[in-house]
């Protein structure tokens, strides 16, 4: 880019007058590289020379800022097109659709939707894929489904990321079942699974506890030529982990490393929570001190299981170890990997912090609960449901009910939702 940037001022420098052309493919390239001055300096330069953008130019112009998840970019340049009479077309349609999708504004997003048809651009299969990526991300499978329907009753053929996004969104909500029909159904219409189908249904049903259903994906994946990866392997000794079966997973962990595929940090995490339920707490944290090591303090998007989310991989591991400590009742142990989080770099989130907490007050460590409260304080942590739940009950079980009343007072003044919070004794017991 940086030779295309030169011969583009070499030819102002000479006379010649940059047309629409030049200032699109600059800006597709400066674009694609994120470079948002640069695209924004050409776009700029092109409307005051008199160079009219096309629907090209918003095309470039959307599709950046919606990867960049700029919403608000995103719709002051799709009504900049439509005042300068430039038609959207589905493509840019669906890249506004996409960025609403991806922030949560789903509703947003069939508003677009709604207005395609309107105008009577024709929704493709992305369009579809976008919308029930959207209802399947907030939880309307529902919705999700009658899309689908709707999809298959217009023409538009569906394709391989339509279905996984369909069956991973009923796996989700725990109707693998269902999911399972769903694949029956792709492959009657030629639509072969691939290592994702394979691997999202294997993860559905670990997380219904039907681990023979599991096993039986698993060993099928492995007929039809696929090699099944970290999150086949991780989904199912997780799996096997909450079913008890710890010879079972621990088995898998061997065949995962003999097949040549490092654990990641979901897969870590796993087996320290699951050695720790076992009781097998000395060799939770000796495989801590042996993968710790290979993993880093910066975040990464966890898709699966308890710890998803944007988390840092190494976070999510001292989390799994310090939540089994405590819950062994090993709470100087879990006082130590807390302070080693915090010296590596790391910020322990407010569920470390309830976490902790929880453990001094099952040994009636007042003073270590105090500081860690004043800790929360000072580092602006804001307490949530989990926290306040853990502070009452640990003030209300060592008879400390002017402080559980505090906790009552600081919820209200929160804004949490707290109708299911229930405070036992707290309000009564201050009044006498």
């Amino acid at each position: 880019m940086l030779e295309a940037g030169d011969y583009f001022k070499r030819m102002q420098e000479v006379g010649v007058v940059p047309n629409l052309y030049t200032y699109n493919t600059l800006m597709d390239g400066y674009a694609k590289m994120a470079s948002v001055e640069k695209v924004l300096q050409l776009y700029r330069k092109m409307l005051d020379h008199d160079v009219l953008p096309n629907v090209v130019t918003y095309c470039i112009l959307i599709n950046l800022f919606c990867r960049m998840g700029e919403i608000v970019a995103v719709r002051s340049y799709f009504v900049h097109m439509v005042k300068l009479c430039v038609i959207p077309n589905v493509y840019i349609y669906n890249c506004v659709m996409d960025g609403f999708s991806n922030v949560g504004d789903v509703s947003a997003a069939l508003d677009m939707f709604s207005e395609m048809e309107k105008f009577s651009i024709s929704p493709d299969v992305f369009t579809y894929g976008i919308l029930i990526k959207g209802y399947c991300s907030i939880g309307r499978m529902e919705d999700a489904e009658n899309l689908f329907r709707k999809m298959n009753n217009t023409g538009v053929i569906v394709n391989l990321v339509v279905y996984n996004t369909l069956i991973d969104g009923l796996c989700k909500e725990g109707s693998v079942e269902r999911a399972l029909e769903l694949c029956s159904q792709m492959m009657e219409k030629d639509v072969q699974p691939n290592i994702v189908t394979f691997c999202t249904l294997i993860n559905g049903y670990c997380k219904v506890g039907k681990m023979e259903a599991a096993m039986g994906l698993f060993n099928e994946m492995a007929i039809k030529g696929y090699k099944p990866d970290v999150v086949a392997y991780t989904a199912l000794i997780d799996g096997h982990f909450k079913n008890g079966n710890l010879s079972a997973a621990l088995q898998l962990h061997k065949e995962m490393i003999k097949a040549g595929i490092t654990p990641n940090a979901y897969t870590v995490s796993c087996l320290i929570d699951g050695l720790c339920k076992n009781g097998r707490i000395n060799e939770a944290v000796q495989f801590f001190l042996e993968n710790r090591a290979g993993f880093t303090g910066d975040e990464v998007e966890l898709l699966t299981g308890s710890f998803s989310g944007y988390r840092s991989p190494l976070h999510v591991m001292y989390s799994a170890l310090i939540n089994g400590l405590c819950k062994d009742g090993r709470i100087f142990k879990a006082s130590k990997f807390f302070s080693d989080m915090r010296s590596s770099g790391l910020y322990p989130d407010v569920s470390n912090y309830a976490i902790i907490i929880q453990g001094h007050f099952d040994v009636k460590h007042m003073f270590d609960v105090m500081m860690l409260q004043a800790d929360i304080l000072k580092m602006g942590i804001l307490p949530n449901m989990f926290m306040y739940k853990v502070l009452n009950r640990g003030y209300e079980e060592l008879g400390n009910f002017a402080s559980a009343l505090k906790c009552r007072e600081d919820l209200w003044n929160s804004g949490l939702e707290y109708s299911s919070f229930r405070f036992t004794e707290s309000f009564e017991l201050c009044k006498q």
